[in-house]
C-alpha cells in the first residue's frame, strides 16, 4: 500500500523508507535506554518522533500496565522481571514489540522461566520459516498451514490469520486463511 501512496495511486500521506527508518531508530533508542529504574515516560522521551505523522499516540507500558494494551507512558519505573511493550503507529502500519525485562531465566517470574524455549524460540523459528516461504505466487493456505503446523497448539493463541496486509485492508482482504487458493501478488 505504501508504494501505491508514494506513487500517487492511493490516498494517504507518504511515510517513505526514510520515515520507517525513523520508527526503527526510535525503538532502538528506547532499547538502548531501557534499564531498571527508568520510567516509561523517560523512555518515551527517547522516541524523538518530532513531526512524523502518527496514526495513534506512542504506547509504552510495563508490568501490570501491559494488560491495558493501548496505554500511554506513565511515571511507573521499569523493574527487572516484568513484561514490557512499546507500539508506534504511522499511517499504513503499526509496530508493536513486547518482551520481558530480564538478563536470564532467573529474572523471570515462576511459571514463565521457560519463556524462550517454550514461546519465543518456537515463535521465532516459525517467523523465520514464514519469511523463507513467503513470496509472489505462494498460496495463502501454504502460509496458514505452515504457521498452524508449528504454532497450532492453543498455548500460542493463533486465532487470527497468520499473515495480513497493511493499512485499511489489514485483516479483511488477506489471502492467508485455511484452505485459501489465493496466491500472493506483487503490491499486496
Amino acid at each position: 500500500m505504501q508504494l501505491l501512496i508514494e506513487a500517487g495511486l492511493a490516498p494517504g500521506e507518504p511515510t517513505g523508507i526514510v520515515g520507517w527508518k525513523y520508527f526503527t531508530e526510535a525503538v532502538k533508542r528506547v532499547l538502548a535506554a531501557l534499564r531498571p529504574g527508568v520510567t516509561e515516560r523517560e523512555l518515551a522521551d527517547e522516541l524523538r518522533l518530532g513531526r512524523l505523522s502518527l496514526s495513534c499516540h506512542p504506547m509504552i507500558s510495563s508490568g501490570e500496565r501491559t494488560r491495558l494494551g493501548l496505554a500511554s507512558p506513565s511515571d511507573k519505573p521499569i523493574e527487572r522481571g516484568e513484561p514490557f511493550q512499546i507500539a508506534i503507529g504511522a499511517w499504513g502500519g503499526l509496530t508493536c514489540r513486547a518482551w520481558w525485562i530480564a538478563t536470564g531465566p532467573e529474572d523471570l517470574p515462576a511459571g514463565v522461566q521457560d519463556y524462550v524455549e517454550r514461546l519465543a524460540g518456537p515463535y521465532f523459528a516459525c517467523a523465520a520459516e514464514w519469511y523463507q516461504t513467503v513470496g509472489i505466487g505462494v498460496s495463502g493456505d501454504s502460509l496458514d498451514s505452515l504457521v498452524r503446523g508449528r504454532l497450532g497448539d492453543p498455548f500460542f493463541g493463533v486465532t487470527l490469520n497468520p499473515g495480513h496486509l497493511i493499512h485499511l485492508d489489514e485483516w479483511m482482504n488477506t489471502p492467508i486463511y485455511p484452505g485459501s487458493t489465493e496466491r500472493l501478488r506483487s503490491g499486496q
